[in-house]
């Protein structure tokens, strides 16, 4: 395959969305906890369970007492690691394409709010860790986008300025927080 010359001189990548597909992951994790607790599970609100913080799930499905919220992220947490060991996707064509940025000088940055133990694992199964310079994931992330402090932060570390760097991610959050740190914006690596 061959791909358009590098555009920017720091790749940005959001290990969820251009890495990997997760959602079967978080699919089986939510159906799983939101059986135990009695609580309504639709596949078709699958993006919004996972764009909220677990305790506003909670509080907006949980019609129990709120002393279960320990217990409910507990038992996401457990299910979300057995169904992440099960497996996860791959997104077509990534590999090729990172190792050609590399090839190409590129400095490639991932940015993850999984852990980093999540997203190493992603980005090895994909066989780019050996090209990736810096993973800021969530342990690292003190505001959430699109609050730009994790690319400030990783422009920093990696010695960019923001005309030559680039957020490949998806979502209006995302296209915000590109905006918020003056970098350019890409939704795909095609």
């Amino acid at each position: 395959m061959v791909y358009p010359v590098m555009q920017y001189h720091t790749y940005i990548l959001d290990v969820e969305e251009v890495v990997a597909d997760l959602s079967e992951c978080y699919s089986k994790a939510f159906a799983s906890v939101f059986a135990e607790f009695g609580m309504p599970f639709d596949s078709g609100r699958l993006g919004e369970y996972i764009s909220q913080p677990l305790d506003g799930i909670f509080s907006r499905y949980y019609t129990g007492c709120t002393c279960k919220f320990r217990d409910f992220v507990t038992k996401f947490i457990g299910e979300f690691d057995r169904a992440f060991a099960a497996g996860f996707r791959i997104r077509e064509g990534v590999t090729g394409r990172v190792r050609g940025l590399r090839a190409e000088g590129a400095k490639v940055c991932a940015v993850s709010d999984l852990f980093s133990v999540y997203a190493e694992s992603i980005l090895s199964a994909a066989g780019i860790r050996d090209c990736v310079d810096i993973v800021f994931a969530a342990e690292r992330m003190t505001v959430k986008r699109p609050d730009p402090y994790c690319i400030s932060s990783i422009m920093r570390e990696i010695g960019s300025d923001a005309g030559s760097t680039v957020l490949v991610a998806t979502g209006e959050t995302n296209a915000e927080c590109a905006r918020r740190a003056g970098v350019g914006f890409l939704t795909g690596l095609d």
